[in-house]
Parts: C-alpha cells; sequence; structure tokens
C-alpha cells in the first residue's frame, strides 16, 4: 500500500529554475566537468560560492556563467495544487540533489507547510541516485521503501529509487505525470 510521495525538486516541483543544466547544453565540451563540480556542491563538499569559482575559472568568465544560469524559478502550480489534496491521504516530501543555494529558489515557509519532510542532498552528504539516500528518505517518513512513489526528471534518479523498492515515476510534464500516479495508485 502506498504511503508516501517523494518529489525532486529542480524541473518537477520547480520550472525553469536554476539551471546548471543549462551550463551543460551550452558548454557540452565541459559536461563532465560542470557535473562534477555541481555534485560537489549537491553532496555538502564546496559551497555555492566556490562552486561558481570553480565554474568561472572552468568556463572562462562570469559572463559565461550568467548567460545560461537563470534565477527565476516558477513554481509547477497544477502539481502543488495536485500536492495539496494527496496530502489529506500521503506523506509528501522533497528529495533534492541541491546545494546550500537551495533556499534561493523557493520559499522556505510554503514548502514547509506543504511537506512533511525536506530532504537536501547537501545536508545529508549524498546525492541520488546513491541508494542510502532513498532509504533515508524512507526512515524519516516512517515508511518502507515499497509504500513509496518517487518522482524525479532523472531517469537515473528513478532507478536508483526503484533499486531500493519504491514505485518510480520519470516526470516529463503535468499531464504524463498524472497519469502516471493515477495507474500505480489504481493498482493499489
Amino acid at each position: 500500500m502506498i504511503r508516501a510521495i517523494i518529489f525532486d525538486c529542480f524541473n518537477v516541483l520547480i520550472d525553469g529554475s536554476h539551471s546548471h543544466g543549462g551550463l551543460i547544453q551550452a558548454f557540452p565540451e565541459y559536461s563532465k566537468q560542470i557535473s562534477d563540480i555541481n555534485a560537489l556542491a549537491d553532496i555538502g563538499k564546496i559551497s555555492h560560492r566556490k562552486r561558481n569559482k570553480r565554474l568561472i575559472k572552468l568556463l572562462g568568465s562570469t559572463n559565461a556563467i550568467d548567460g545560461v544560469v537563470t534565477f527565476d524559478a516558477a513554481q509547477n502550480k497544477k502539481l502543488l495544487l495536485l500536492i495539496s489534496g494527496l496530502k489529506e491521504k500521503y506523506k509528501i516530501s522533497i528529495l533534492s540533489n541541491a546545494g546550500n543555494d537551495f533556499w534561493r529558489f523557493v520559499d522556505k515557509t510554503e514548502l514547509r507547510k506543504m511537506f512533511d519532510d525536506i530532504l537536501l542532498s547537501y545536508k545529508v552528504k549524498m546525492i541520488k541516485p546513491d541508494t542510502a539516500i532513498y532509504q533515508l528518505a524512507t526512515k524519516r517518513l516512517n515508511v518502507k521503501p515499497e509504500e513509496c512513489i518517487f518522482v524525479d526528471d532523472s531517469a537515473n534518479n528513478v532507478a536508483g529509487a526503484e533499486a531500493v523498492g519504491m514505485r518510480g515515476i520519470l516526470y516529463k510534464d503535468f499531464m504524463q505525470f498524472q497519469n502516471d500516479l493515477n495507474k500505480i495508485l489504481k493498482e493499489e
């Protein structure tokens, strides 16, 4: 029986937010280095400031970063409205690979009201798809992995959740997500 639904934040709950993925698209020749730098920040080994310094050193200027990385996070209002209804029956949480700059993109007060737990990678020194972070998420919600649905826009992260026994949904858009969620919940 499903008792909890766990959501990724960026490109799921929040659309078009700070896109270090945009840097990878703009500078594909540096994709591995950009990913490695971002992973260090997401796991809490370096600060947001140090991440940006390393990216500037790698890419050559702040203009390269400023032209691609945006900080205009927009809430996925349809999804948040659906979540408010799901909260009546399910535990709802966030599990996000995020650095210590996470709160620059979201309203702390609003999220804390909507979610039973917010698990950020930099605080626990683990990142998705490490299976230990999914296990920690279930422990914090006091549920078993098989009682959870995990929603993320990364196939690797969904696979990590499924490896510990969660049901996974790869988020592409709201309609597809809603259909996939309804299928899983009807099976229950």
